[in-house]
């Protein structure tokens, strides 16, 4: 979306949600449980489907004190409709999808969910931060800079008002480097005393749309889990090499479901100086609906999604690389060796941009167009080849169809030869 010229532009986006998913359960303390006032609050807000925030606050209105709930780690998700900012959206969810088991024959309880992405872009789906948090909000927090830095960011101070009057901020509360960190600003979890507190935190959550839930909005199950957050990147970087995208369904169905397994994962206990095996429910995606096949059949049907966020690899010192697109083969062949010892550019002219404009009416054309794109943006050796084929198929360089269908698919990356060289190494963004 081009925001040049948008007041607005330069602020964060801020995705609306409909409402959260808890990946747990809240019950109530031991000490809490000795107090029938509190007892019949907790039950009476559960039943009427509160969400835990809301059952804490009614509990302590009772004059009850102290911390009445604590979480419990379940096999299944917690759907209430105090969660969500239309109430009817938990019913829906927990109807078409709760079920009854042996263990709850009366209550529908959430196992698990048809999910559909709604970008790319596998942070859209998985946004996470370290985070502080004081009584006034979120007071540090780390963020990636484009370099690949982790910084910890703040706010910054308000410049006092030249008279007396209240000075009205635009765009909200200006956001700047930490500074008292002793790193120079950057995010060192070694060197942060309020991560060794344990008070700066990872949290983060799954975001995504409830296949048949309507609604534009939505769905979050918010997570401080590093092993679910670790193991759904890894499914996602897996689902983008096999399907060339995370959004959308694949033949009208949803690919991805979410849902929970109780797995052992290695946990450090600094008391003990090791490492220590220990059961968890972790949310989990997977795909059950589609085998390995049927998504990189879909791969190989439409455009690869390519995030263009790579560089090229520089061509060897002494070598240049060319494409002989008529045998679907690359050459790298010695170069004239200057004294220097320095690595020949491409051999292409300054600006490598291809116009793909009206596409190419014979093959000589369409070869020649595809040479220079290709050569523009020094990929190394086989590999693109090795795209077109994968892409294509066999004989693609000899079917004037498919040749122009590669010079529409590289045409988007006219002045980019680093994205062209990222769609031909088919990297994703990196996870």
């Amino acid at each position: 979306m081009d925001l040049k010229g948008s007041i607005v532009g330069d602020v964060p986006l801020r995705i609306p949600i409909a409402g959260r998913i808890r990946p747990g359960f809240k019950r109530l303390t031991n000490e809490a449980k000795q107090h029938p006032a509190v007892v019949k609050v907790y039950e009476e807000g559960l039943n009427k489907g509160l969400s835990f925030d809301e059952i804490a606050k009614k509990i302590g209105e009772t004059g009850y004190k102290k911390l009445p709930l604590t979480p419990e780690n379940s096999p299944y998700f917690t759907v209430r409709r105090g969660d969500f900012v239309n109430a009817k959206t938990a019913d829906q969810i927990i109807e078409k999808y709760g079920e009854t088991r042996p263990s709850h024959p009366d209550i529908k309880r959430v196992y698990s969910l048809p999910i559909i992405l709604a970008t790319d872009n596998w942070l859209d789906t998985l946004p996470h931060s370290l985070s502080y948090f004081t009584a006034a909000g979120r007071h540090f927090w780390a963020e990636y800079e484009d370099d690949g830095t982790r910084v910890c960011k703040t706010w910054g101070p308000v410049a006092p008002s030249t008279d007396k009057s209240e000075r009205r901020i635009y765009g909200g509360r200006p956001i700047i480097l930490r500074q008292d960190n002793g790193s120079g600003g950057k995010c060192v979890p070694e060197m942060c005393p309020q991560y060794q507190k344990r008070e700066c935190k990872l949290t983060g959550s799954f975001r995504f749309y409830v296949a048949g839930i309507s609604g534009v909005a939505m769905i979050e199950i918010p997570t401080t889990s590093f092993y679910s957050l670790t193991g759904a990147r890894n499914t996602l970087a897996l689902l983008t090499a096999a399907r060339g995208r995370l959004a959308g369904t694949h033949n009208g169905k949803a690919v991805l479901w979410v849902s929970k397994t109780r797995e052992s994962i290695a946990r450090y206990r600094p008391d003990l100086g090791r490492s220590v095996q220990e059961k968890q429910w972790l949310i989990r995606l997977e795909s059950p609906d589609f085998d390995i096949a049927d998504l990189i059949g879909q791969r190989e049907a439409a455009a690869v999604a390519t995030p263009r966020l790579a560089a090229p690899v520089p061509a060897e010192a002494g070598t240049v690389t060319t494409i002989d697109v008529e045998a679907e083969t690359v050459r790298t062949v010695a170069s004239a060796a200057s004294d220097s010892q320095q690595p020949t550019p491409p051999q292409v002219a300054s600006n490598p941009s291809v116009n793909t404009e009206g596409l190419a009416d014979d093959l000589d054309a369409a070869i020649g167009k595809i040479t220079k794109a290709f050569v523009g943006c020094a990929v190394d050796k086989a590999v693109a080849m090795a795209y077109c084929t994968a892409r294509l198929g066999k004989g693609w360089s000899k079917d004037l169809t498919k040749l122009n269908e590669l010079l529409e698919e590289i045409g988007q990356f006219d002045d980019d030869p680093e994205g062209l060289a990222a769609l031909l190494r088919h990297e994703e963004a990196e996870v």
